[in-house]
């Protein structure tokens, strides 16, 4: 049996079908569908740090649109979904995972 890494240890065991790589927009999706999961929404300056652009740099219009439909709400900390955006989630959520998709980011 491998010993070492994970990946070779689950794929000897039959536990591992495949391995898809996380792309930097794979990685930029994920953050967006799982950060509005949380009640504290996606943090301006942790999304600065990981990505190497803004919230408004990489979302601007998709955020306005979703401040001016009551979805989002957007302050000097971040992004979060409004009371109303949390009862319409999966549809924010889909727009910036397809969004994320256009995004340039840094190095690319």
């Amino acid at each position: 049996m491998p010993d070492g890494d994970p990946v070779d240890v689950l794929s000897a065991v039959g536990l591992l079908d495949s391995v898809e790589p996380v792309t930097p927009e794979t990685k930029l999706a994920d953050t967006m569908m799982m950060g509005m999961r949380l009640a504290r929404g996606i943090r301006s300056d942790e999304f600065q740090q990981r990505f190497g652009l803004g919230l408004g740099e990489a979302f601007g219009s998709l955020i306005e649109e979703m401040v001016g439909l009551e979805l989002l709400v957007s302050d000097k900390d971040g992004i979060r979904l409004s009371d109303g955006g949390r009862l319409l989630g999966n549809e924010v959520f889909e727009r910036f995972v397809t969004a994320s998709a256009e995004v340039e980011l840094p190095g690319d």
